[in-house]
């Protein structure tokens, strides 16, 4: 994806955000066929910079998630390290389910080493 592909106009980007947690997305989510932006940064411009999608296995917050104190490298949750498929999944449907919630990076990056820890 290149870096034209990732901005998105008003439009666009609601069009393609990840749906809100729901029996239904927790289904797609579970079979894999879950998909959308799952964190952005807006633009001056009005416009939208898609860091991350439901899909990748690689996921990067803003630095406005973070403190002064992070790390970028603290700003990424990579879920390549899981395995197992299915634990990805689920690992995926939690982070992204609390982070709808609203939970700041570091407690995502909790519950995200507990799915690493156990698989």
């Amino acid at each position: 994806m290149s870096a034209i592909e990732l901005i998105l106009t008003q439009a666009k980007f609601i069009a393609q955000q990840c749906p809100q947690p729901s029996d239904s997305s927790l289904e797609r989510a579970i079979d894999g066929s879950l998909s959308g932006i799952v964190t952005y940064i807006k633009l001056d411009n009005g416009e939208y910079q898609t860091l991350s999608r439901y899909e990748h296995d690689i996921w990067v917050f803003p630095a406005s998630k973070g403190t002064k104190a992070y790390k970028a490298s603290a700003l990424k949750l990579n879920f390549t390290t899981i395995s197992d498929i299915q634990m990805k999944r689920m690992a995926k449907w939690v982070v992204w389910n609390k982070m709808k919630e609203g939970l700041a990076v570091s407690s995502l990056r909790k519950d995200f080493e507990t799915f690493e820890w156990v698989f």
